[in-house]
């Protein structure tokens, strides 16, 4: 097929025109009748140019100008779709270079990574395991909890009245303990008191808390102390396994028996003997 600027040549070259006459007749410069000519239209600056220019020159030449501007834009729009396809050709070549240039999977990094992969899904998989069992025995737990507590059989009221005056019972036919002293009183005069010590280990207080008192303490027949003991004082006496207690004024003294008071009837001044013997 003929091209646009070849027709347009062989038809002004046929009416016996030059160059300088289609310059005149269209007012377009030299240069750019050549380019036409030359289909270089790369030479004209700018699409609307081109056209216009394709234009007058055919209407010049007693040819349809549009006709050939449409053939142009058929030409013109041909190139670009065979720049598109070569874009789309050398682009592909690019990533095919690319492609071909990506190095190859190294088989010792994929091992080393394999075995780096490998500790870590391990781990993973430990830890979901480890948030599961936290996440389930606390329900375990309480669903058992939750059974004992359904298979308890409530007592009805009547039973728990039974309990209650049952334990008031019991409580009301309790006998109050009797106190057990460490001591008892097997013998009595007016001169004189014997006692049976139960203690293991047995101390013997005197306090004086009115007027002066004399005291003498013996075991087996030896004296082991003596005295007289003013008032507010106080005299302590160990108690190893037979004691004679004699007290000049029984009256003004209060007498122990490891913190245990014993009764000691007498009057003032006039003494008396107590005899302590351990069982």
């Amino acid at each position: 097929m003929e091209s646009i600027g070849k027709f347009l040549k062989k038809t002004r070259e046929e009416k016996r025109l030059t160059i300088k006459d289609v310059e005149n007749l269209t007012k377009i410069r030299a240069k750019y009748i050549e380019a036409i000519e030359q289909d270089n239209f790369s030479v004209i600056p700018g699409e609307v140019y081109v056209k216009g220019f394709i234009r007058s020159y055919a209407n010049s030449l007693d040819l349809d100008g549009n006709l050939l501007v449409q053939q142009y834009k058929n030409l013109k729009e041909s190139m670009n779709n065979e720049a598109k396809k070569d874009e789309i050709i050398e682009s592909g070549n690019k990533e095919e270079a690319h492609s071909s240039k990506i190095e190859r999977p190294d088989p010792k990094k994929d091992n080393l990574s394999g075995k780096v992969r490998k500790p870590i899904g391990l781990i993973l998989t430990i830890i979901i395991i480890a948030i599961a069992l936290i996440l389930i025995i606390p329900s375990l737990i309480k669903g058992r909890q939750g059974n004992k507590q359904q298979t308890q059989i409530p007592n009805s009221p009547g039973v728990e009245q039974n309990l209650d005056s049952n334990l008031e019972n019991n409580e009301e036919n309790k006998t109050p303990e009797t106190f057990q002293p460490g001591y008892e009183l097997i013998e009595e005069s007016s001169k004189t008191k014997k006692y049976l010590v139960f203690y293991e280990e047995a101390r013997i207080a005197i306090f004086c808390k009115e007027g002066p008192c004399w005291y003498e303490a013996d075991e087996g027949g030896n004296l082991i102390s003596t005295g007289t003991i003013p008032v507010g004082k106080e005299v302590f006496l160990n108690l190893n396994n037979e004691m004679k207690l004699q007290l000049g004024n029984p009256g003004a003294v209060e007498v122990k028996l490891n913190d245990e008071s014993l009764v000691v009837p007498g009057e003032y001044n006039i003494p008396i003997t107590l005899y302590f013997s351990k069982k």
